[in-house]
């Protein structure tokens, strides 16, 4: 037992020591001062304790916007596997188709193409463009194309052109064809008379005559014209042989050695004389029949059905000729671009004169 001089009062020896104690620590006389080093040790525990939240805490951070982006990016895709097809179906039914090209644009695109493939050197190429002019008879532009093309180096390209002024039925071409029958060729010559007789033009009849008359050297007084300077030539077998070969004519109405070309097997297949033949009737189920064949996988059924389209002389089937800007065979493409300069043009030109023909069946007069 304690006795507190101060106050008087008694405390037990423990309370004292306590006491004592507190008191010793709150007096300005006694203080714990740390260490310099301590208080280092403290500084880096602290800045260290501080990086590590501050990692953590951006760590957390990255880690719930990852969870956050799979989360969206997996109920996106549940949405999607288990979206009705319908309503798939009404939103693509919804988008709205793209805008359908006009006659003009049509006419333009059609006219490039041409106008590219005749700038290539081959041919091939360059005799299926004359040939394909010639459906274009009334085309300011296929007409000077025309008029190029008669002098052209190329023996067959010059026979193609000669052969496709003719299947113009213009008569702006009858003076150059007259021009032509004096060509030293004697190819060009025949060619030019054998076109001037189709259009009734008979200027080039003593040529024929000396090709009838062969070796028989007939006098060409009798013929009652001018005598031509290749009709002397005319009565020569190699000559003819070297004339006629070149020139028989194809469907189309060009020689046969710039048909071959088309057409590598030779002749004619059923299939393009069938559809030649049905094109004659402007009926809507030839016309769909027709739309069909343009799909198809012969390239001949295709270039004949695009050809014959052309003369239907309606503007909103040249919509669907546009895919075959881009066939794959030279031939079918072309046919397609003037088929559709034909439907999409303000002139007119001659009706496609096709080989096959139908008759006209007449109705019998018995009950």
């Amino acid at each position: 037992m304690c006795v507190d001089t101060v106050n008087g009062s008694t405390t037990s020896l423990k309370e004292h020591v306590n006491l004592c104690f507190a008191k010793a620590v709150n007096s300005s006389d006694y203080s714990i001062q740390p260490s310099s080093r301590t208080l280092q040790n403290s500084s880096r525990c602290k800045r260290r304790k501080n990086n590590m939240k501050a990692y953590t805490s951006r760590l957390r951070r990255s880690l719930h916007l990852l969870a956050w982006v799979g989360g969206l990016i997996v109920l996106f895709l549940c949405l999607h596997a288990v979206a009705p097809a319908e309503m798939r179906r009404s939103a693509e039914d919804a988008t709205p188709e793209p805008p359908k090209a006009t006659p003009s644009q049509i006419n333009t695109d059609a006219w490039t193409l041409l106008d590219k493939e005749a700038s290539e050197k081959k041919t091939e190429t360059l005799v299926i463009v004359v040939a394909a002019l010639g459906d274009l008879g009334g085309e300011p532009k296929a007409q000077k194309m025309l008029l190029e093309a008669i002098d052209s180096p190329d023996l067959d390209v010059r026979i193609a052109a000669i052969a496709a002024m003719g299947q113009t039925k213009n008569s702006m071409f009858v003076p150059t064809l007259r021009k032509l029958l004096d060509d030293p060729k004697p190819q060009i010559a025949f060619a030019s008379a054998t076109t001037l007789w189709s259009m009734g033009d008979h200027s080039g009849q003593d040529l024929l005559f000396a090709v009838v008359e062969g070796e028989r050297k007939g006098n060409a007084g009798m013929l009652g014209g001018a005598m031509h300077q290749a009709s002397k030539d005319m009565h020569s077998p190699a000559e003819i042989a070297k004339m006629t070969a070149p020139f028989v004519l194809g469907p189309f109405g060009i020689g046969i050695a710039a048909y071959n070309y088309m057409h590598k097997a030779g002749g004619d297949s059923p299939r393009v004389i069938a559809t030649e033949l049905i094109a004659q009737n402007k009926s809507p189920e030839v016309r769909k029949e027709l739309i069909d064949a343009l799909d198809d996988k012969d390239q001949e059924v295709r270039l004949t059905a695009a050809r014959m389209l052309g003369d239907f002389q309606d503007p909103g089937l040249a919509e669907n000729l546009i895919p075959l800007f881009l066939d794959s065979k030279p031939a079918v493409r072309i046919t397609a671009a003037a088929a559709a300069i034909r439907l999409t043009s303000v002139r007119s030109s001659a009706p496609i004169v096709p080989k096959h023909k139908s008759k006209t069946i007449k109705p019998s007069s018995k009950p």
